[in-house]
């Protein structure tokens, strides 16, 4: 589902802070891997990073934000430097992240946790590999270096993706990166990325 356009306000407010922005897409399963559409992130990255200068944008002061599994792959990208590395962009321009209602940041735990839910969602994604289940979680990437600032965005309703968020911010914390969730209530998963 598509997000709701910025208005000329949200955008106005984003530049008067001196953030420059741009939307990254990435191709969907089950036409790709989820390993291909970390790749497409990580190449839309470096791209960003050749054409900073012509959009004002510093190329090694860069912030992820993704909803969903858009948080997942910002994830991958800021927890696991090989995705980068093959891109040609170095590590440490990700500064921070801000991970929006996401879930899969432990995937095996997720699965085991309700697989009649989840597996119509995250089976055609991940798989049944249990190697490469776990080989696609944040969670398993935590040794540095890691992005050095993470924000969660999380539906207060929604426990399994707040012990997600707290699964994945902890360890992080106790590497040095400074992390928060913040529980959003009277919201829903879509609502969060719209406002």
């Amino acid at each position: 589902m598509a997000a709701v356009p910025w208005t000329p306000a949200q955008k106005r407010h984003f530049l008067d802070q001196h953030f420059v922005y741009s939307p990254v897409t990435y191709r969907t399963v089950p036409q790709v891997t989820v390993e291909q559409q970390i790749g497409d992130v990580a190449r839309a990255i470096a791209w960003l990073r050749s054409n900073a200068g012509n959009i004002g944008a510093d190329p090694d002061r860069i912030v992820l934000v993704g909803h969903s599994s858009g948080a997942h792959l910002a994830a991958m990208i800021a927890s696991d430097p090989q995705w980068l590395a093959v891109a040609k962009v170095p590590f440490d321009t990700i500064r921070a992240v801000v991970l929006i209602d996401g879930a899969a940041f432990d995937v095996p735990t997720m699965m085991s946790g309700s697989p009649g839910t989840s597996m119509p969602y995250y089976g055609p994604a991940f798989g049944a590999d249990p190697a490469r289940r776990l080989s696609l979680s944040p969670i398993a990437h935590l040794d540095p270096p890691n992005a050095p600032a993470w924000l969660f965005l999380q539906d207060a309703r929604r426990l399994e993706g707040y012990a997600q968020a707290e699964a994945l911010a902890a360890p992080l914390r106790k590497g040095g990166a400074v992390t928060e969730i913040v529980p959003v209530p009277d919201s829903n998963h879509m609502q969060l990325n719209n406002n």
